[in-house]
């Protein structure tokens, strides 16, 4: 495996003129992530307000709980729909 150098470049100023380009792809990639975020979030807000998210609660302990788990992670009683 032979390892390459700078200096073994063919040519090494044409590698500079491109320096720009990745301060740019990653502003671009930047924008696109919070673009991204903030249209989750502004999803998330519009289907709480509509009443589209439900929270499932404990009946034992009224606390919010998974609906993933059979069981209350606070208490520990079961829960009915399971």
């Amino acid at each position: 495996m032979s390892v390459t150098y700078w200096a073994q470049l063919p040519n090494p100023a044409a590698f500079r003129q491109t320096e720009g380009v990745d301060h740019l792809v990653r502003d671009v990639l930047e924008i696109a992530i919070l673009v991204a975020v903030i249209g989750m979030l502004v999803s998330a807000i519009r289907r709480l307000r509509r009443g589209q998210i439900n929270v499932v609660t404990c009946e034992e302990c009224g606390r919010p709980t998974s609906r993933a788990y059979p069981r209350c992670k606070h208490c520990g009683a079961v829960r009915v729909d399971s």
